[in-house]
Formats: structure tokens, sequence, C-alpha cells
């Protein structure tokens, strides 16, 4: 295996991309954890200001991570309860690794990257959604400055007309969280209490490999 190259994708690799999320999703085994976007809906994240970055292992696409600039249906900034100008907000959106290639901390250089492309614009609200089943995936990116900050369900499909459940995670250049001091503990499948914590204005900022998450309570300055 040759040194991995970092790319930004463009239109002409929608195929790519596509194929990538396809090999990966079908390897899931919970589905509910993972959205599978059409080539329209990849097609439309570029065309809204967005971008791709693609991981090669020489010709062959093996990882990649998009960021996304949402439309008003889809900004996450209304599914918190504290404001957050949605003129400034930016998706992590999806990230794909093929299982081979997993373990390299492609996740968190994706994402390095991709933030650093977008670090003078107005974008100063990063947001994405996990599943609270998925703490691997989150554990990276609250270890990476994000925290949790609400409970909502998203992405209805035909087999859950309500949704999924979806953490909230935000990482903001403009707003800051003063901490109380009080702390809890709560498992990741204990989903009423963690709805009840960000009620009380808690919000995640670690979780360890089993699953259970560290709230602190906290004030908006």
């Amino acid at each position: 295996m040759k040194k991995l190259i970092f790319k930004f994708l463009e239109k002409e690799h929608i195929d790519e991309i596509y194929e990538l999320t396809s090999e990966v999703y079908r390897g899931i085994e919970n589905k509910e954890i993972f959205s599978h976007d059409s080539k329209s809906d990849l097609e439309h994240l570029i065309d809204n200001g967005g971008s791709f970055i693609g991981v090669y292992d020489e010709d062959k696409l093996v990882a990649y991570r998009s960021l996304k600039v949402p439309d008003k249906d889809d900004n996450l900034a209304y599914d918190v309860d504290f404001f957050i100008d949605p003129e400034k907000v930016i998706i992590n959106d999806t990230v794909v690794v093929l299982k081979e290639y997993r373990g390299r901390n492609l996740q968190n250089i994706t994402r390095e990257k991709l933030e650093e492309k977008y670090k003078d614009s107005k974008f100063t609200h990063k947001m994405s959604t996990i599943s609270p089943k998925n703490h691997r995936s989150y554990k990276n990116t609250l270890d990476s400055g994000y925290m949790l900050v609400a409970l909502k369900k998203k992405y209805p499909d035909e087999f859950s007309e309500e949704g999924y459940d979806r953490f909230i995670l935000l990482k903001s250049e403009d707003i800051n969280f003063d901490f109380t001091g009080e702390e809890i503990t709560i498992h990741s499948s204990e989903t009423d209490k963690l709805r009840e914590a960000f009620d009380s204005n808690y919000v995640g900022v670690a979780v360890d490999d089993h699953g259970n998450i560290l709230f602190k309570e906290a004030k908006i300055v």
C-alpha cells in the first residue's frame, strides 16, 4: 500500500463517491445509523457551496468526507434550544471509509482538511448529526472540539416516518459555554435521560469506549 493521496472532489467524481457509499452501506449491519444520499443529493451539495475531500490509494477512492452548506429545511441551527445564526452554519455531512482502511485516523484528517478550507469564511458554526448508537464515531468528533447539544429525530424514510435518533453536534467560534461545575454521566442507550439532560442545559463533552457520555451543565455567554 502506497502513501494515501487526499484531494478535493468535483462533480466528475460523483459516480465514484456514490459507488463507495453503496459499498460501505451494504456492509453496515444496522442501516439506521447511516443515511445513504442519492446522486442528486451529492450533486446538490457541490452546487450549494459544499465540498468533498477524497482519499485515494493509487487510483482507487477508499474514503471521503463531505461538508455541506445547508438549505433552510436541513439547517441544524433550528434543532437546538438556543440561538445559532443559520446563515453561519456549515455541516459535517458524511464520512465514508472502506473497512480495510479504518484505524488510520482518516475521519479526523479529512475533517481537519475540510474545516481548514472554510477557515476564513462566514461559517463560524460547524455542526453535524451522529446516531447515539455509533459512539465510536462521535468519540472522534468530541475529541476534535465538538459538543453534543441536542437529540432529535432526523432523516425519515420508508422504514421510519418519524426518522431516527440523532445527536446534534456543534463546534462554534462565536458561542461560549460557561460550565457550572455540575456533571452527570448517561449511557448512550438511555434516550429519555439524554433528552432530559439537554432540556436541563447540559451538553455532552466526552464519551468512553462503552458509550458512557459525560455531560456538563452550561450557560451560554
